[in-house]
Parts: structure tokens; C-alpha cells; sequence
């Protein structure tokens, strides 16, 4: 068993209209994808996962040899 750390980034939205809307059930992770009680979720609002979060100090404080993204926009 693989003892890597996962961290989780939730996209949240304040546009009512957006489908990353808080009160959007489209906004929830799927169910084949829930974070385990140990897991990190970090909430971002914009692109990047980096801006207006703490992901790079996680990094750097965990010493990640390497990264892997996976997700629904892994383009930004």
C-alpha cells in the first residue's frame, strides 16, 4: 500500500450561475472520489490552485519528490 499524501482541491464558485457554485450539487466531489477523514482538502475560487490557498507551502513542507494531478480542468 502507497503511503502518499492526497490533497484534494475543491473548486468553488460565488456565481450563482456557475456549476462550482457552493450550493450546487455539481460542486460536491463525486462519489467514487470522496476524500478519506486523513485526506487534505484545500477550497480554491479561482484557476489556479496555488492562488489564494496554502498548496505550495504543503509541498514544500512535506518534501513532495514529485506530483501527480489528476481532475476535471487539469489544463490550468
Amino acid at each position: 500500500m502507497s503511503s502518499r499524501q492526497v490533497i484534494y482541491i475543491l473548486y468553488l464558485s460565488e456565481s450563482k450561475d456557475s456549476l462550482f457554485y457552493l450550493e450546487n450539487e455539481t460542486s460536491l466531489f463525486k462519489a467514487f472520489s470522496q476524500p478519506k477523514s486523513a485526506e487534505w482538502i484545500l477550497t480554491k475560487y479561482v484557476n489556479s490552485a496555488f492562488i489564494g490557498t496554502n498548496l505550495e507551502k504543503i509541498l514544500r513542507e512535506e518534501a513532495c519528490p514529485q506530483v501527480i494531478i489528476t481532475g476535471l480542468t487539469t489544463n490550468h
